[in-house]
């Protein structure tokens, strides 16, 4: 029964919601005072605390189930599962309609028809045209990461985008190139040319750059396939928010590394052989006096004109205007415009893109020959790729109220992956500073995708000659400066370490490995620091001990809370994580060291104490009869002194004479005294051995209980009750179980009472299939802590017939119950 009470001198003003609001416990009233309306009236509310009394029986886990209709839900087998799995997916397959199957795979043709063309046309052309400008100098400034001429960054722009837009339920997705993953598909690209040798003009054979990163994107697209129809789009979940920070981080490395030869004007060979950033950056300094001093120059002024932009006049602007200022265009008209009126390439040997081929590319199918060697490397890609695109579909999502489906976007990137390889495409992702202003300037579909692929056609098809002039070094200058969000990322380490030492390892051990060995190493390093750390979490899970708030029935963390009070005779101990094989003994730690009881240890010294008592009674036996029959030889001679000296009969003490006949010792008489007294000492020598016979006999059996109240220092045992609260633990396995059982055997040895409180489903599950409830008295397992304490505080754990009549305690504020022994 549950008891709500309260009391207000102004009812009509008063609400127990309002109450619940301002006041947990008690009864002491609180005044809310309300400014005054627009008719200068003020209200003044007096508001009392709520006070809860709650009064019924104590439950164990049986009578909890008993009482309520507990039902087991039934677990059928693995070939059961599968074979209900199979009839259910048969069973959809018959109901599914062709068109519903066909608005699944296409989402276009679910929001195309409500289009709202009023609303949302004019902010989706503002979009497009605003991601078109940004898609023209990131894609040709990207390409280059991966070795491919700079136009076919506007091819990725188009052909992928295109085929993404009618798969993808993203709304505000920007796909294209993404520097991430480009540098992988170069760092792959090359290690294929490596083997296989690049294309020769002489010879007519090996194979382009652009053939081996349409093999890739191939493979990229097939694996996401794959994910999609095995519905493996969780699987961005192994790669967390600190492993992404520091991949990318040290990608960024990479990424700047590749750019030092653009923005100096030199023509090196990148190295492949380990430490490969450490040998680039030594060839550049080495040859840092040949660099084309003009593009050092221009070099410096695209940067610092980007970075003025960026820094001062882009905040300030955007507080006027959401579009932003297209900055990065600007460079490359400019610079293109410069070049080409200056003379730079022919004057001072300025590298320039040279040939940008006009119109669309043909269809050609990539080089299936090297997919089996390709299929390795690009997984990881393929994973890179989905992470980073899913993640922002799932923000945009979250922020703009529509479903997303992971499935669905590993479909859609593949299927973009596979169409754009055959149009000279490399592996697309989502890039997240094209998609956050697609979002920001008023976007709100992918029609302004389309109206981007639109601009983009037009400029391959009519103005691809005209940025034949733009020097390398600028699109240098607009990676490089683009860069600054990935290294800002430094920050994340900062907030890591601050946080969790164990995500600051993540991200300094994946960051090193992606900068001293290599991207693809680096990541799988992440992936098992990762786990590692996961397991270790597991592992040295939230353990403690639990005390009671008075009066309360809350019960919280003894060494966090002072006003906390411990039970008397009762210890509570709470862990907070499974318990498994891996972390059984670190359970059993915790619990030793929280409790401060050591089973095992206190029965031993029980068994130590018993042998050492037993002995010293045997020694005070023995000596007490060695003084005995020393005192009776005494008296026997002197008894037979007196005779022979005085020739009269000796006396006793009463003064009576004693016959001598009897006084006399005859042989018989001091043969049999002689047996005796053998007799006695060898009753003697086996009393000697009774401790140890004793203590031989009780190990490995219980104690009696005054027996092991004491250890062999006297000190008192600390507890009486054992209240392990299972509340925490989520799934036990075979060990676990193996465990508990070992701990109850334990503590019964010692006359502790162990019991159980809060167990999970399955929990209870495990402990009936491994017949734990079985070997155990029901009565030990409680449905909550404080049920199992009031039991062992009130000396009720295990009472047949107890009948709720009997067993209903009430629990109040003014209670002396913390009083009972």
């Amino acid at each position: 029964m549950i008891q709500v009470s309260h009391e207000s001198e102004r009812e009509n003003l008063y609400s127990p919601s309002m109450a619940a609001e301002f006041g947990s416990t008690g009864g002491s009233r609180e005044s809310i005072d309300e400014d005054p309306g627009e008719g200068g009236l003020g209200i003044r509310r007096n508001c009392t605390k709520l006070s809860i009394q709650l009064e019924r029986s104590p439950y164990t886990q049986h009578e909890l189930c008993d009482s309520f209709d507990y039902r087991v839900k039934e677990s059928t087998g693995y070939v059961e599962r599968t074979r209900s799995a199979a009839r259910h997916r048969l069973k959809r397959c018959a109901e599914c309609r062709p068109k519903e199957a066909l608005f699944a795979r296409l989402p276009i043709l679910k929001w195309l028809p409500n289009y709202e063309y009023r609303r949302d046309f004019v902010p989706d052309m503002i979009a497009g045209v605003t991601v078109a400008v940004m898609h023209i100098p990131q894609g040709m400034a990207y390409s280059m990461l991966a070795g491919m001429p700079a136009v076919n960054g506007l091819y990725m722009a188009l052909f992928p985008v295109l085929t993404y837009i009618l798969f993808c339920n993203s709304r505000h997705n920007s796909m294209g190139t993404f520097a991430v993953v480009m540098l992988m598909t170069g760092i792959l690209a090359d290690q294929l040319l490596a083997k296989h040798g690049e294309y020769s003009e002489e010879t007519k054979t090996g194979y382009t750059h652009v053939q081996v990163a349409t093999i890739i994107a191939f493979s990229v697209g097939f694996w996401q396939l794959l994910m999609s129809f095995l519905r493996l789009g969780t699987l961005s979940v192994l790669l967390s928010d600190v492993l992404i920070s520091g991949f990318t981080t040290g990608a960024a490395v990479h990424v700047f590394t590749s750019q030092l030869t653009g923005l100096f004007g030199l023509r090196l060979s990148e190295s492949q052989e380990f430490p490969k950033i450490l040998r680039t950056h030594y060839n550049v300094v080495a040859n840092l006096f040949e660099s084309n001093v003009v593009a050092v120059i221009v070099s410096a002024a695209t940067m610092g004109a980007m970075a003025i932009n960026n820094e001062i006049i882009k905040p300030r602007l955007a507080k006027k205007c959401p579009v932003p200022v297209p900055i990065e265009l600007i460079a490359v008209v400019s610079g293109t415009l410069l070049s080409y009126y200056m003379q730079l390439h022919e004057k001072y040997k300025l590298p320039i893109i040279e040939t940008v081929p006009t119109g669309l590319p043909p269809a050609i199918t990539p080089p299936l020959e090297l997919m089996k060697e390709a299929l390795s490397g690009s997984v990881i890609i393929a994973v890179v790729a989905y992470t980073t695109s899913y993640s922002l579909e799932r923000m945009f999502a979250k922020h703009h109220n529509y479903e997303s489906d992971p499935n669905q976007e590993l479909f859609a990137q593949g299927m973009a992956n596979v169409v754009g390889s055959f149009f000279s495409c490399a592996p697309v992702a989502a890039s997240m500073s094209r998609s956050l202003v697609q979002q920001t300037v008023g976007g709100a579909t992918q029609i302004s995708n389309v109206v981007s692929c639109g601009i983009l056609i037009f400029i391959l098809l009519f103005m691809g000659s005209y940025v034949e002039p733009l020097p390398i070094c600028i699109l240098s200058s607009i990676i490089v400066v683009s860069l600054k969000g990935m290294f800002a990322q430094f920050g994340d380490l900062v907030v890591a370490w601050r946080s969790s030492k164990l995500d600051a390892f993540i991200w300094l051990a994946t960051f090193v490995s992606v900068v001293g060995v290599d991207i693809d190493f680096g990541l799988a390093v992440g992936v098992c620091v990762s786990l590692v750390t996961l397991l270790w979490r597991n592992q040295r899970a939230y353990a403690c001990t639990l005390g009671e708030i008075p009066n309360t029935g809350i019960y919280v963390d003894l060494q966090r809370y002072a006003a906390a009070e411990e039970i008397h005779n009762v210890k509570i101990f709470h862990y907070g994580a499974g318990l498994h094989f891996a972390n059984r003994d670190y359970f059993r730690e915790e619990l030793v060291n929280l409790t401060g009881l050591d089973p095992v240890k206190w029965h031993e010294q029980a068994l130590k104490k018993i042998k050492k008592e037993g002995r010293s009674l045997d020694r005070a036996l023995k000596r007490a009869a060695e003084v005995a029959a020393l005192e009776e030889l005494k008296s026997q001679k002197k008894s037979r002194f007196w005779s022979c000296c005085l020739n009269k009969p000796p006396k006793d003490h009463n003064n009576h004479a004693i016959n001598n006949k009897h006084s006399e010792i005859s042989p018989s008489v001091s043969q049999e005294e002689s047996q005796n007294g053998s007799s006695n000492k060898d009753s003697s020598i086996d009393m000697s051995k009774a401790g140890e016979h004793l203590a031989a006999a009780m190990s490995g059996v219980h104690l009696r209980k005054m027996s092991v109240h004491f250890d062999t220092n006297g000190n008192p045992l600390p507890f009486r009750h054992l209240v392990i609260d299972l509340s925490g633990v989520s799934f036990i396995d075979m060990s676990g179980v193996k465990l508990l059982r070992a701990l109850l055997q334990d503590y019964e040895k010692i006359n502790v009472q162990v019991l159980f409180a809060g167990p999970t489903e399955p929990v209870l599950h495990m402990f009936r299939k491994m017949a734990f409830t079985s070997d155990i008295s029901t009565d030990y397992f409680f449905p909550t802590v404080n049920d199992a304490v009031v039991c062992s505080r009130f000396k009720i754990v295990g009472m047949k017939g107890r009948t709720i009549c009997e067993s209903k305690l009430t629990i109040l504020a003014e209670s002396d119950a913390a009083n009972v022994v």
